[in-house]
């Protein structure tokens, strides 16, 4: 069972990365990951049934860690992504993005080793730019927090995409700055 205080902690840690996300604080967002995060967005395919399969887990339809992604990265990757957000020369975000992401069901599990927190959560993001181009984007999170002093850090996190098919541009991903 987890404590009610770190249970509010983990979640007021991702409200507030949601909204420094939302805001475009991106230097105060990567100052919430470990140095030796990773961050995975694998791609989800679609499996059909054969008779007797029964049901298939979600877990079954993600590439594994292996195969290819559509965002795997470590904490240097992210801060070139902001780096470059910063030259002005991203095109992708320029107008830049309005977003809005809502993080609800956030559920915690204490590792077997101290300080370590599985944490689920889902993602509704909704996202803006120019004068008609909006994109809603649904997901599961699971991430690996840890305490590292007296701050809670993000260590590991993967997105599971509810769409196998990303109606927007590449540059428009969960949670991440691009």
């Amino acid at each position: 069972m987890i404590d009610a205080q770190i249970h509010r902690e983990i979640e007021q840690l991702l409200f507030r990365e949601a909204r420094l996300l939302d805001e475009r604080q991106f230097d105060l967002w990567l100052e919430l990951w470990t140095m030796d995060c990773r961050y995975r967005v694998p791609v989800r395919r679609n499996i059909a049934a054969k008779p007797g399969d029964g049901i298939i887990p979600v877990d079954n339809e993600l590439d594994n860690d292996d195969g290819v992604a559509l965002i795997d990265e470590n904490k240097m990757l992210l801060y070139a992504r902001v780096m470059r957000l910063k030259t002005g020369k991203a095109w992708c975000e320029n107008p830049p993005s309005r977003s809005r992401r809502f993080v609800s069901n956030v559920e915690i599990e204490a590792s077997e080793t101290d300080g370590r927190y599985k944490v689920y959560s889902n993602l509704l993001h909704f996202r803006s730019r120019r004068e008609t181009e909006e994109n809603l984007f649904s997901s599961q999170r699971r991430d690996l927090i840890v305490k590292e002093g007296e701050n809670l850090l993000i260590k590991e996190r993967l997105v599971i995409l509810d769409s196998n098919v990303l109606n927007a541009p590449y540059a428009v991903m969960l949670g991440e700055p691009k």
